[in-house]
C-alpha cells in the first residue's frame, strides 16, 4: 500500500474485501452476473455469505462459511 494511503487502510475491511473479490473472481462475476458475496470480520473470525442466481432469479445457490 502506498505510504500516503497506509494510515487510511483498515486491515479488517481490506481482508473482507479481498475475500469478496476472490469469490466473485472464482465465479467470473461481473456487473451482468447475478452473484453476491459478503464478508465480515468480528474479532478473529471471518464470516462469508455467497449467492449465485439464475438470470431470472428463479433458482439460487448459497453458501455460508466461517474461518478463524
Amino acid at each position: 500500500m502506498d505510504g500516503l494511503l497506509a494510515p487510511l487502510n483498515d486491515t479488517d475491511t481490506a481482508t473482507a474485501l479481498a475475500c469478496e473479490r476472490a469469490f466473485l473472481d472464482a465465479l467470473d462475476g461481473s456487473c451482468r452476473t447475478p452473484i453476491a458475496g459478503y464478508a465480515a470480520i468480528s474479532g478473529d473470525k471471518l464470516d462469508f455469505h455467497g449467492m449465485i442466481l439464475s438470470p431470472d432469479g428463479s433458482k439460487w445457490h448459497e453458501c455460508r462459511e466461517s474461518a478463524g
